[in-house]
């Protein structure tokens, strides 16, 4: 395991594009390669010791940073950063204990920290090489970000590209094939119940497949919230489709009523038209 990639946030800070970043990245790298969120943590397990192993693990730790990282407070009014019990203040100090390699992630324009603004623990933070990631151009700086991690990576023990040797299926290659570079950012997959190895991505976006959008329709139909939501992501990107922004929160509103996350992120992010 020592090629996992930890990503570390504040949900209220950064939850949205700290899921698109994992999305991104699951898609090069495979979701078993990566590790994101406490609400994997089994239940009665000590949560200090099991991030402690998680972080032992990786190979690389990324901490997404945005621009209310600094001043979240807890429910004393306490700075969270502060609070030694403060899940990302152990994942932090303990990924820079391990002298594991650790990539600041700035995202919706926010500054890196300064060392006088973080607790004793996590002032070697402020001396990381940060990597911006910004909304407006998201996958070009995902990009980016995808092969500072690749660099930091190759020749990890242990550490396989997991396309490396596999053939592709042709259902998922035609889904890639839809989705371009640009749609892997955002896209949910889980409603194709692909068993497949993920593809490297490319820059080079490809032609649009109309049969993927005639599946997710269908799948749609039977209520399936994935589905709703990569029709909303389809109309509101124009994949394989005129873009249609009324159809796409349209989508997104089916898929958000019925519990689906990103969808609800989605919504919050779409300016008034």
């Amino acid at each position: 395991m020592s090629g996992t990639i930890f990503i570390n946030y504040r949900r209220e800070d950064s939850i949205s594009i700290a899921g698109r970043l994992y999305d991104r990245l699951s898609h090069t790298f495979g979701r078993k390669n990566l590790f994101m969120d406490v609400d994997h943590i089994p239940a009665g397990v000590d949560f200090e010791a099991h991030l402690n192993s998680q972080v032992d693990e990786c190979g690389l730790f990324l901490v997404v940073i945005g621009p209310r990282w600094l001043e979240v407070k807890d429910e004393s009014g306490g700075r969270r950063l502060d609070n030694p019990d403060d899940f990302v203040n152990i994942e932090i100090k303990t990924a820079l204990a391990r002298e594991i390699r650790v990539i600041p992630v700035l995202v919706d324009g926010a500054s890196m920290p300064k060392a006088g603004e973080l607790p004793d623990p996590l002032k070697a933070l402020a001396r990381r090489q940060a990597v911006e990631v910004r909304q407006l151009h998201f996958g070009r700086d995902a990009d980016a970000l995808v092969e500072r991690v690749n660099e930091a990576l190759d020749g990890k023990p242990g550490w396989q590209r997991p396309w490396r040797g596999k053939a592709i299926a042709g259902a998922a290659a035609a889904v890639l094939l839809l989705l371009g570079w640009i749609g892997l950012s955002s896209i949910d997959l889980a409603v194709w119940r692909l068993r497949q190895p993920t593809l490297p991505i490319t820059t080079q976006p490809a032609s649009p497949v109309s049969s993927a959008r005639e599946e997710y329709e269908k799948a749609a139909a039977k209520g399936d919230a994935s589905a709703m939501f990569n029709l909303g992501v389809l109309y509101d990107n124009g994949f394989g489709v005129a873009k249609d922004y009324a159809k796409a929160r349209e989508w997104y509103e089916k898929a958000a009523a019925r519990g689906h996350a990103r969808a609800r992120a989605h919504l919050e992010q779409m300016p008034v038209r």
